[in-house]
């Protein structure tokens, strides 16, 4: 089968932690952390009576109470997404390596030092962008990179994320840049 399209890319620092924001985007759940709001709420307003009840001398540690619950989810979903981004740059210490990829008319193959992997087209099931990298996702676990400052122009760039959506039938998911 011809090669359409050749590339590769550094699976450094940078990559991983671009891959770790990109998951963090596409596949965090969001709805846990708004579903404990009303019970933390619930528990925060009862501590709170319950220490002005008592003499009113546990005001200050019920107040402190309450702003610790409260406080609780968005340190927890912070202390996620930087326990993300720390096994990222784990990741990329260990595993710092140049991939080449080939774009063939029914598949992509990766190919890492003496190993080469192929993946047809539709096993992918999202395709991301955020800034000059591009993700195309497996699964949750599985995801090839790809930094398109290795691509000539702008247009090669088009032409590229052009290709793959075809290919794989999905459509480019933009995201933001967390910086």
């Amino acid at each position: 089968m011809a090669i359409q399209w050749q590339t590769e890319t550094l699976y450094d620092e940078s990559a991983y932690r671009a891959l770790a924001d990109a998951s963090w985007q596409l596949f965090r759940k969001p709805k846990m952390h708004t579903q404990v709001y009303p019970v933390l709420g619930a528990v925060s307003a009862l501590t709170f009576v319950l220490g002005l009840m008592n003499d009113r001398k546990y005001w200050l540690p019920a107040l402190l109470l309450v702003a610790f619950f409260i406080s609780a989810i968005p340190l927890g979903k912070l202390s996620a997404k930087a326990k993300m981004y720390h096994t990222a740059v784990k990741a990329a210490d260990s595993l710092s390596e140049r991939v080449a990829f080939a774009f063939k008319g029914d598949g992509i193959r990766a190919t890492v030092g003496e190993h080469s992997f192929y993946t047809p087209y539709e096993k992918a099931f999202c395709f991301a962008a955020l800034n000059q990298w591009r993700f195309l996702f497996f699964d949750e676990t599985a995801a090839y990179i790809i930094n398109t400052l290795d691509l000539q122009d702008r247009e090669d760039i088009q032409r590229f994320d052009a290709m793959v959506q075809e290919k794989c039938n999905l459509r480019m998911v933009l995201l933001k840049s967390a910086r």
